[in-house]
């Protein structure tokens, strides 16, 4: 997190991480997916409403996979129980408020497509793209631990090829 404008990236060997690998970048209280890097973090400005920032950063990984949610500033760490990915399914465990919007940001990379999201102990309020990124609303009307799951379709190398040549 910061608080100032004052430098427009930091290097991601400052904060510990793995340098010549490519990060995901998410800003908590904007909700606004900056993209990916490597090496050094592009800092944007300091937004004026909330005068800070948050950020979420992830490895990045071949397949979708989760950004943040917006239960808390850990963008996640408090609420997800359980987050994994197995024949292309995206699917966790998140322990949710009664009656307030708990919102999962995932990313939805270039050759996958959302086939279906389920999550039968709550009702998914808004389930969209923008840009990379997918994002799913749900409520519950009562607290608890909910499962949910992210099904996608890939494009495989194969299927591009059949497109190709069936024109």
């Amino acid at each position: 997190g910061r608080l100032d404008g004052g430098k427009d990236s930091i290097l991601v060997s400052d904060l510990g991480l793995k340098q010549d690998t490519e990060y995901l970048l998410f800003e908590f209280w904007t909700r606004k997916f900056l993209g990916t890097f490597v090496n050094a973090i592009p800092l944007d400005s300091v937004s004026t409403v909330f005068r800070c920032q948050a950020y979420c950063i992830r490895e990045k990984q071949p397949h979708p996979q989760i950004i943040s949610t917006n239960r808390h500033v850990s963008c996640g760490a408090v609420d997800l129980r359980h987050v994994s990915w197995r024949e292309n399914s995206l699917s966790g465990k998140s322990e949710v408020v009664p009656n307030d919007v708990y919102t999962l940001y995932l990313t939805e990379p270039a050759g996958y497509a959302l086939r279906k999201f389920s999550c039968p102990a709550a009702q998914v309020m808004l389930n969209k793209r923008e840009g990379a990124m997918r994002v799913v609303q749900i409520r519950s009307e009562r607290g608890r631990v909910i499962d949910w799951a992210a099904e996608f379709t890939r494009k495989t190398d194969a299927d591009s090829t059949k497109q190709k040549g069936s024109r």
